[in-house]
């Protein structure tokens, strides 16, 4: 979400010649021609305000439903594409990790009914998506030297890498939120108990403590 509005906010914003809307417009006439030659069903309906990846604190960040997310991957890979200079060097940072998430995309998509990924495909995916972090990472500090709050660091990267790491073990499809979940709802519970007095690290500590002691109970029963 904030790597594609960031992207978006940079075509309309510093590369396409005309105003921001207009060329918010010349962004969703590409778009539209690559959703119907993919054939890609989650769609945005449309890209009419700017407001849609523009917000009132902080950088870019795309809004919308997890599915439109990600199969946007292909529409903003040839936007980028078609439109940014292969002159530029952050330009091309950027063409390539658009390139790598589409590859990552497909192979979880590939790979949707196994438990985890194995051989080429898990070293692909583990190589890929580490550098994608990496990427990520340099384009943030370059921005910021510049004073724009673009591609802003996202602390679930962190977490994304955790899961790729152990992907070789359970498929990171396995670990996504779904519908009717409610282990968040409890962890949430949980943490709120936790937090009265104390910070940062040591809620996770109290956290984990309380865990423990109620998987105690309950595996004891069992």
């Amino acid at each position: 979400m904030v790597f594609f509005g960031s992207c978006l906010w940079l075509l309309c914003y510093a590369i396409l010649p005309k105003s921001p809307k207009a060329n918010l417009d010349t962004c969703w006439e590409d778009i539209l021609k690559t959703y119907k030659e993919k054939g890609i069903v989650e769609r945005y309906r449309g890209m009419t305000k700017l407001t849609l990846f523009n917000r009132k604190k902080g950088g870019p960040k795309l809004k919308g439903r997890a599915a439109q997310i990600q199969a946007f991957a292909e529409p903003m890979q040839f936007l980028w594409a078609k439109h940014s200079s292969p002159d530029v060097d952050v330009h091309r940072k950027i063409k390539t990790w658009l390139n790598l998430n589409v590859k990552v995309e497909r192979i979880l998509k590939d790979n949707q009914d196994q438990l985890a990924l194995q051989g080429d495909d898990y070293l692909k995916f583990k190589g890929w998506s580490f550098a994608m972090a990496q990427i990520h990472r340099h384009l943030s500090q370059h921005f910021a030297d510049e004073g724009l709050p673009l591609f802003s660091d996202i602390p679930k990267i962190h977490c994304w890498l955790h899961s790729v790491l152990a992907s070789q073990f359970l498929n990171p499809r396995l670990t996504w939120c779904f519908r009717q979940e409610d282990n968040m709802n409890a962890r949430r519970t949980l943490a709120q108990s936790c937090c009265r007095g104390i910070r940062g690290p040591q809620v996770t500590a109290k956290m984990v403590a309380k865990m423990r002691i109620a998987l105690h109970l309950q595996l004891d029963k069992m």
